[in-house]
């Protein structure tokens, strides 16, 4: 039973833990979350970890909802393995973030928002849920990966504070490596994990791109405004009530991360931030 997980989602983080775990000689079962159906997994106890990452990009109440029925069907089942769920780092923003300004920008973004809810959702279980705060996850080809590969084409950029913000990133390799070798027994929340607290100057200078950096004194960031709240508002209850249409929906993964010589106006959201160093933070964290 030990070598059994069950991976619930298949996106990048889903794919790469699949990769490892049978690197190892385990026995991953992954399923995508549109096509998750408790009727056919009643036998859910032959999974020692069930590992939850999925997310619909296209309607916020199916993430709730398949959330729901799911933990309901773990309690009826009495399920007592490991049940791992993969959460952000931005629902804990303000116990991370130096200075953080919590905007109803912040607090209407569908991601987050779904996010909070779904924690609601698993606090209130009788279930002993693992929740781990995940940071920036890196060797997954995600957002990090792909702007050091973008650098690399690069004679010069301009970056937040000249790339010296710090923030936390999780190496995928690690991730798993924890979930397997750790007994993660019991009920932990606002459990965040990280394998290094950098830079972009530190990553690089790590990668040796040789790049001229210049500090970005003139960023593009979106002001809190009542457009940009009636656009959260609008996108949230189109996610919402939005019936999903797998066959014929896929997600936009071709724009540049760079524009004109500077980061796209989201990495310099993400990247204008400084976050608190490890030793001061608040809140059951853990380097692995």
């Amino acid at each position: 039973m030990k070598d059994k997980y069950l991976i619930i989602g298949t996106g990048k983080i889903s794919n790469q833990l699949s990769s490892i775990l049978l690197d190892h000689n385990l026995k991953p079962t992954v399923i995508a979350l549109s096509k998750l159906d408790n009727d056919k997994y009643d036998d859910i106890n032959q999974y020692f970890t069930i590992i939850y990452v999925g997310y619909d990009h296209f309607s916020l109440c199916k993430n709730i909802s398949k959330l729901k029925s799911f933990v309901k069907h773990l309690e009826t089942r009495k399920y007592k393995g490991n049940f791992i769920f993969l959460n952000t780092q931005g629902i804990l923003s303000n116990h991370i973030i130096q200075n953080f300004s919590n905007t109803l920008n912040h607090k209407l973004d569908r991601y987050l928002l779904t996010k909070r809810l779904q924690s609601k959702i698993l606090n209130s279980s009788k279930l002993d849920i693992i929740q781990l705060y995940l940071p920036i996850v890196t060797n997954v080809s995600g957002i990090l990966d792909l702007l050091i590969s973008e650098l690399k084409t690069c004679k010069k950029i301009k970056l937040p504070n000249s790339g010296n913000n710090k923030f936390y990133v999780l190496d995928i390799k690690k991730l798993a490596e924890y979930i397997m070798n750790s007994s993660l027994l019991g009920r932990i929340n606002n459990f965040f994990i990280y394998s290094s607290y950098t830079s972009l100057s530190q990553l690089i200078k790590h990668h040796q791109i040789d790049i001229i950096i210049n500090d970005d004194d003139n960023m593009t960031l979106e002001k809190t405004s009542f457009m940009s709240l009636l656009r959260s508002i609008v996108s949230t209850m189109y996610y919402c009530f939005l019936r999903t249409n797998y066959r014929h929906r896929n997600i936009d993964t071709s724009s540049s991360n760079l524009d004109s010589g500077r980061l796209s106006r989201n990495l310099q959201s993400l990247f204008s931030k400084h976050y608190i160093k490890p030793e001061s933070l608040k809140l059951l964290n853990k380097k692995i």
